[in-house]
């Protein structure tokens, strides 16, 4: 029993709903408002024991689990976040040196789920919205969802080329990031250098220095997917579970918009 990697948790990996969106097919309902996020399960069989347990007992983690209750004999999973704000509404007012140290914090919580081991990549959401932020210090907290699934699972390589996708929509919807500064920063992220590198990178301000363009203007196009030969991975958990609604796509259009290049 559980939910097929083939729907929810590519749902999670790939894209996402937002408040009071709910499928009938599977019972999953997802709810946020700026105190909590619920989530809730159609029952016992759908919430993976194991991720949740190790994650409540690894103290000082910086993944969100949220703690489990019953409800209308469904399982409710409610992840407290009043006391935090998401990447996606500090996105416009923070610094290149603030999203760099963002970014290294990021880098460093990924560490923490190598290191906890028996987590599951694709129940990160990884999207602005889910990054989650103490608003006295930027330290980094993200979402997890401890969801039983089944087929094939998401890979470390698939999980950092996914960090690396989405590093690169906050890298380019940052108004207060010159130009050269957003090629900078990307194309160390797209390079394929291991994110312990370029963690360490970021810790020792490499990508600080160097020429900076008039702040304002626009990064040039960058050149496409078509014809690279990159397949591209099956249609996300949200969108199989929910399907193609304007609300699940609101987060991503409001970062990126419709003319934002594709990393390469």
């Amino acid at each position: 029993p559980g939910i097929g990697a083939g729907g929810f948790t590519s749902l999670i990996a790939k894209g996402r709903i937002h408040m009071y969106e709910s499928n009938q097919q599977t019972g999953v309902q997802y709810i946020r408002d700026s105190q909590k996020i619920n989530l809730i399960l159609p029952g016992e069989e759908c919430l993976d024991q194991i991720g949740y347990k190790v994650l409540q007992n690894a103290a000082g983690a910086s993944l969100l689990c949220g703690y489990k209750s019953l409800y209308n004999g469904k399982v409710k999973l409610t992840y407290e976040i009043s006391k935090y704000a998401s990447l996606a509404a500090l996105l416009p007012q923070l610094t290149y040196e603030q999203l760099t140290g963002i970014l290294c914090d990021l880098l460093s919580v990924v560490e923490q789920v190598y290191d906890i081991g028996f987590l599951q990549y694709e129940n990160i959401s990884l999207q602005a919205d889910d990054i989650f932020l103490n608003t006295t210090n930027y330290k980094v907290s993200l979402l997890y969802f401890p969801v039983k699934t089944h087929g094939e699972l998401e890979s470390r390589a698939e999980f950092e080329q996914r960090l690396r996708q989405e590093v690169h929509k906050l890298i380019y919807a940052s108004p207060l990031i010159t130009q050269a500064r957003m090629h900078r920063l990307d194309d160390a992220f797209q390079s394929g250098a291991r994110l312990c590198e370029l963690k360490h990178q970021l810790q020792d301000g490499l990508f600080t220095s160097g020429r900076d363009t008039e702040p304002g203007s626009l990064p040039p196009e960058r050149p496409s997917d078509a014809g690279s030969g990159r397949q591209e991975r099956a249609p996300g958990l949200w969108q199989r579970l929910f399907g193609q609604r304007k609300g699940a796509r609101r987060a991503a259009l409001l970062l990126v918009g419709e003319g934002t290049p594709e990393p390469v």
